[in-house]
């Protein structure tokens, strides 16, 4: 892990290009999770990634449905979800800078 600073002053590190490409990975973990791992009785995933630009939802997909723009990154952030237990604190870690 590298520590790299970020041009956001509310973002203490930024992702690293390696880190960066993981993304994908980790959304299709997340979709597989959320398909396989959920309680029938919940409704809705433990932690959703918003589009920041856009303000939607991205289900753990690498294209956004509603606006049909790809996910990357640096343009999300990770939310608290509908099945995320009652007392769940939003993350604290987002994606948002860029280190380029």
């Amino acid at each position: 892990m590298e520590a790299i600073p970020c041009a956001d002053p509310n973002v203490t590190d930024c992702p690293t290009d390696k880190g960066r490409n993981l993304f994908p990975v980790l959304l299709a973990l997340m979709q597989w999770g959320d398909e396989w791992l959920s309680a029938p009785e919940v409704d809705g995933a433990p932690l959703v990634i918003e589009h920041n630009d856009y303000g939607h939802h991205t289900a753990g997909s690498q294209l956004c449905e509603p606006c049909r723009k790809p996910v990357e990154a640096k343009a999300v952030t990770a939310q608290v979800g509908p099945g995320s237990a009652a007392d769940a604190q939003t993350p604290t870690i987002t994606s948002r800078g860029d280190n380029r």
